[in-house]
């Protein structure tokens, strides 16, 4: 199996910077928001009615597991390997790199899809105000800043993210952060039946105007 040579790839000092930049701008906002959430408002922590309420108990177990995992696993890339490998120099990466024709455009491409994820995020984080914590219903129908992109900017992003970073590091330790794409679309595709039966016409309208997880795509018919 052909394996090319580590020196071929974007310059990982860059991408350790490029991925630092990105999550400084997340926890920038994120971290605010969230502090003011719990000190301002406890009811948006514990909401009445929970999603998991109509998840099947198997099949909330299964997408819930998958998507912390994955999640985890993302953050864990995220947040330390930048910060390890701008201090150490570490190659780790390297040494599970795909058997696959290199592709500088496919990092640069994957860079691009990283700073929407970002983007799509910070916005969606901002539209959801004090539902930060809350795995509940929302009490109104949120459809501006960054559900005007798509209907799930949080999960939305989380997917970008994933897909993102396999074609950055193009490795194998990053494709098992594409199970997590099976799960949110999964997660996506329940929460949309939650909010038709709470919302009704307004959701209907909603999913005639905006894509679910990719702008313009997945838009329901009239």
């Amino acid at each position: 199996m052909h394996r090319f040579e580590p020196d071929l790839m974007i310059d990982h000092d860059h991408l350790a910077l490029f991925l630092m930049l990105n999550f400084t701008a997340y926890i920038i906002v994120q971290i605010p928001l969230g502090i003011k959430t719990i000190l301002s408002d406890k009811d948006a922590v514990r909401k009445k009615t929970s999603l998991r309420e109509y998840y099947p108990l198997r099949k909330w177990s299964v997408i819930f597991s998958i998507i912390v995992l994955t999640t985890s696993y993302f953050f864990i890339i995220f947040i330390f390997w930048p910060f390890y490998h701008l201090l150490f120099g570490s190659q780790l990466i390297d040494r599970f790199l795909l058997g696959l024709p290199h592709s500088t455009s496919f990092q640069i491409i994957g860079m691009v899809i990283v700073t929407a994820a970002t983007t799509i995020n910070l916005l969606g984080r901002l539209a959801r105000g004090e539902g930060y914590i809350s795995d509940g219903v929302p009490d109104k129908l949120s459809t501006g800043s960054g559900h005007k992109v798509v209907r799930h900017p949080l999960y939305a992003s989380y997917c970008y993210y994933f897909i993102g970073f396999q074609l950055i590091f193009q490795s194998y330790l990053t494709l098992p952060l594409l199970l997590g794409i099976i799960a949110y679309y999964s997660a996506s595709k329940q929460e949309e039946k939650v909010l038709v039966q709470e919302f009704g016409q307004e959701y209907r309208d909603y999913q005639q105007k905006v894509g679910m997880l990719v702008p313009f795509v997945g838009r329901r018919n009239k």
